[in-house]
Order: structure tokens, then C-alpha cells, then sequence
């Protein structure tokens, strides 16, 4: 069948259109950016430029509409947060063209970090103490309220953009103050101020079918790109009793239908604490494709066919890691600012020899050019975004 996967430029794209374009299927990719690595991918059959998503969500989808009509798309597959600009503007579709991502409701409350905490707490679900003050002197009295270190976030976000950790009252109420500055953000959605639980770093990617539990890969995070936090770079095959179980309670009261991905942090008692939700796929896919959790052609056999081939999550035995190698650059951008000098070389030593059974989130020796094409595209963004390595976009959070 002919499948169209809009974010062609991340490598979530990327890992989502091999996985296709190896079970048989005609990969047509879109995207904002002509830098997009599946671009330049040997597994995709075309690609069209369309505008962006966050600013002209109207014109994206009728962009995304005509570039279904011209290559007889079947499914599109949406890989980030751009389906739900899809979602609110679905009769733009031609008729015949099927969406794999969950509805519209499901995706609005996910999408805000604030109400999906509100949610599963309800349901019993453990999360930092959290709130969403409705104005500064609110926040302020919060700040005392929740303790230190703490915690301050926009409603709405991905890869710890905007995300600040304060040890200090001043610190918060900078930190506070400058998130509100550089996203306009008003009182209708304040920033989140949250409890920090310090522990392990983990991941429960997960495939639903109307609220039921089908799948559940989980995984810790060993290094991240932003000193702690932010996107995995690093990360490898986990095992806790706990996150099956939050992670089907709240796809349960969710009525989740696809794939998502949620963020946990298991301190020294081994009790999971729910940070937040990606309602989407998930930067760190490939290690779970690399796992026998074929989490992409899932949910497009549950689109297309209404039901999921047993093939689609099978295990080897054997646990694959997964290094991000930009990632890992970016991380070592990081480091360097911190006057960490060894930093490039324990970088080049992961990159080299991430460990045993270790794989690449973005590179093939047989497909090399993809990889090469997302370098120009992040150093063009570092050198835009003034040597920036997490850029907030406005358009994109709050």
C-alpha cells in the first residue's frame, strides 16, 4: 500500500518509514524542511515539501491533503505532534485516505502535560506533586509551597524544550518569568511547576487498541542530551512490574487507540512516578524496532486492516541498545559549555563503541546519506538559532 509520513526530517521519521518500506510497503515522505533525512533514505519512494504544521495548521493539512491525492496515499501516518492539526482538520483529507493516530479528544488532553497529569492522578497513577498557578504571585507562593529543587515547564512541549530545573527561589521566579517572556504565554496556560523526584530515567512505549493494552516495551535512559534531561541519547531494554500496569490504567481511562510513549522516573524504592506523555511516537523508536516491538507496523496494520499481525512484536532474546550519534554530538555541545574538555573524546568513544549489542538510532552503512543530511540539518539550526542546541519555538510550546 501507498503510505505517506509527515516530520521527514527527525529520525523517528526515519525508523518509521524503514519499518514500512521493509514490510512491503510504498514510503512517500513530507515535511517543512528540505534537509529532511528520510528525503535522502534508499526505503522512501517520494518527497514533498509542506509548510509548517505549528504555523499555518489549516495550510499544512490542505498541503499534506494534495500530496495524498498526487501519490495515491492509502494511510498517512503522522510521527509527531502534527497529528492533531490533522486531526482538527480531517475533512481536508480526500475521502479515502485513512489517519493512524488517535482522535482529536484523546490527543488534545494528552497534548497538555498539565490536564494528563490532572488525569492519571484521578485514576491513581503516582506523579510529582505538580501545579498550574494562574498567575506569577500564585506561582511565587507555589514555589515555597512545592520545596526545592522544583521543577518549571510549558503545558505543552517536547524534548525538554523550555524545561528548567531551580534550586532556588530566585532562580524559579527567573525561570518562571522567562518561559512566559519567550513563549507569550497568558494565564489560560500557565506554565506547570512540579516536584523534582530524582531516580532512573525510563520510558513506557506502548500500542492500544480502544483503550486496551496490546504492547509495552519499556526502557531506562542512560545519557541524555541536556545534562539529565531532555531527549535520550543513550538508552537500553528495561524491566519494572509497575509500568505495565500505570501504563494500561491510563490507556484504559485514556481509550487510547495507537501507539504513545510515557515518561517515568523510579527513584531508589522502585516506585514509577509519571513525568509526562508523548502522545505520538517517540524519539527512542528505533530501539524498540530493534527490540521485535514493531510499534510502526502496528498501528498501521490496525489502520489499514483493523487488526495487527502477531509478527509485529516478537523478541530475539537478545536486548539491543540504541545511541542517538547527533544526539550524542549535541550532548557534548552541552558539555563543553560546562567546561567539561574530556567531553569530545568519551563522545567519540560512544559513538565508536556504544556497548554490547548496541545499534544507531539514525544511521545504516547501507543507507548512510539520511544520516549526513540530519547533521546539515541540526548545524543549520545551531548556527540560526545562535548556537542554540534546544531552540524554543513559540509556535511549537505553550
Amino acid at each position: 500500500m501507498n503510505v505517506l509520513v509527515t516530520y521527514g526530517w527527525c529520525r523517528t521519521a526515519y525508523s518509521v518509514a524503514m519499518s514500512l518500506a521493509e514490510a512491503g510497503h510504498s514510503v512517500s515522505v513530507c515535511a517543512s524542511s528540505p534537509l529532511s533525512m528520510s528525503r535522502f533514505s534508499r526505503f522512501v519512494r517520494t518527497f514533498d515539501l509542506v509548510p509548517d504544521p505549528f504555523a499555518d495548521e489549516a495550510g499544512y493539512v490542505a498541503a499534506v491533503a494534495a500530496v495524498a491525492a498526487k501519490r495515491n496515499i492509502a494511510v498517512i501516518m503522522p510521527v509527531h505532534e502534527d497529528a492533531l492539526a490533522i486531526q482538527r482538520h480531517l475533512h481536508l483529507l480526500p475521502a479515502t485516505v485513512k489517519v493512524a493516530s488517535p482522535g482529536r479528544d484523546a490527543l488534545e488532553l494528552a497534548l497538555d502535560k498539565w490536564e494528563l497529569l490532572r488525569t492519571a492522578a484521578e485514576i491513581g497513577v503516582p506523579i510529582p506533586r505538580t501545579s498550574a498557578p494562574a498567575s506569577i504571585e500564585a506561582a511565587e507562593r507555589a514555589f515555597q509551597e512545592t520545596g526545592f529543587p522544583l521543577v518549571i515547564k510549558p503545558r505543552r512541549g517536547n524534548s525538554g524544550k523550555g524545561v528548567a530545573i531551580a534550586h532556588d527561589f530566585e532562580t524559579a521566579r527567573d525561570s518562571y518569568r522567562r518561559l512566559i517572556a519567550q513563549l507569550g504565554l497568558d494565564y489560560g496556560r500557565p506554565p506547570i511547576i512540579q516536584a523534582f523526584v530524582a531516580g532512573d530515567l525510563v520510558g513506557s512505549a506502548f500500542f492500544a487498541d480502544s483503550g486496551r493494552l496490546m504492547a509495552c516495551f519499556t526502557e531506562r535512559y542512560l545519557r541524555c542530551k541536556h545534562a539529565g534531561f531532555g531527549t535520550s541519547v543513550l538508552r537500553e531494554p528495561y524491566r519494572n512490574e509497575e509500568l505495565p500496569c500505570w501504563t494500561a490504567r491510563l490507556v484504559q481511562r485514556l481509550h487510547w487507540h495507537g501507539a504513545g510513549h510515557l515518561d517515568f522516573i523510579v527513584p531508589r524504592d522502585g516506585s514509577p512516578v509519571l513525568i509526562e506523555m508523548n502522545p505520538r511516537f517517540w524519539g527512542a523508536l528505533q530501539m524498540s524496532i530493534l527490540n521485535g516491538y514493531n510499534f510502526p507496523l502496528a498501528v498501521f496494520e490496525q489502520t489499514a486492516f483493523g487488526n495487527v499481525k502477531s509478527e509485529c512484536f516478537t523478541t530475539n532474546g537478545t536486548p539491543a541498545r540504541c545511541l542517538w550519534i547527533a544526539g550524542e554530538l549535541i550532548a557534548c555541545v552541552e558539555e563543553l559549555r560546562h567546561r567539561l574538555w574530556t567531553a569530545p573524546v568519551r563522545s567519540a568513544l560512544r559513538i565508536v563503541s556504544p556497548g554490547v549489542f548496541a545499534r544507531y538510532d539514525d544511521f545504516r552503512w547501507d543507507d548512510p546519506i539520511p544520516f549526513l543530511a540530519e547533521l546539515c540539518y541540526y548545524g543549520t539550526g545551531f548556527v540560526r538559532s545562535g548556537c542554540e542546541t534546544n531552540p524554543i519555538q513559540s509556535g511549537h510550546l505553550g
